[in-house]
């Protein structure tokens, strides 16, 4: 349980943080619930059974702009502003939103179709256990940084969205040179 995803969000005064929920099986994700109570939306997900937004069935869906708008998670505590510029610099052929939000509402903006991709550097994996199920089930693609479909709570740098816009973020993070400590949960 994250009781406020998106902690300086919600201490700013912003909408769209979240209340994030995760029943895990042997390290495997099986329920999630991500809430986001400024919009009175919540997003839920069981393994084999698709993902909903308020109850309703929700897909990921492909953009039709030659320059998709992805979402970018960039936590305050990523200290490595080398690797945060680098990214954001390999990014030229998207769109790019960094809106403040939580990371799991920004990440169900995916699963519901709102937006086709999302990659993040974060500083924690809690919220990515219940938003990676989330989009897995309504369609998408979403891993850490090394392929892995079950998230660590060590991981540090996520990656999801549909399955073609997947593949075009996973090439951009393969060439981004993240420090083995920085993957796997020790900030710089």
């Amino acid at each position: 349980i994250d009781p406020i995803s998106g902690t300086r969000v919600f201490l700013e005064g912003l909408p769209h943080y979240g209340i994030v929920v995760s029943y895990l099986h042997r390290g495997r994700v099986e329920f999630a619930a991500v809430y986001d109570p400024s919009a009175e939306i919540l997003y839920t997900a069981q393994r084999n059974k698709g993902a909903n937004r308020n109850g309703q069935k929700i897909s990921v869906q492909q953009s039709v702009s030659e320059k998709p708008t992805i979402l970018l998670n960039l936590s305050q505590a990523w200290k490595d502003t080398q690797v945060a510029n680098k990214l954001v610099n390999m990014l030229s052929n998207f769109e790019v939103d960094s809106t403040p939000r939580s990371h799991a509402v920004n990440d169900c903006l995916v699963a519901s179709g709102e937006y086709p991709g999302v990659l993040s550097l974060a500083k924690d994996s809690f919220p990515y256990f219940a938003s990676s199920l989330i989009i897995q089930e309504a369609g998408g693609q979403y891993t850490n940084i090394d392929g892995g479909k079950n998230i660590d709570y060590r991981d540090r740098v996520f990656l999801g969205g549909t399955k073609v816009l997947f593949q075009k973020l996973k090439a951009v993070v393969e060439k981004l040179e993240i420090p083995l400590k920085a993957k796997s949960g020790t900030l710089q």
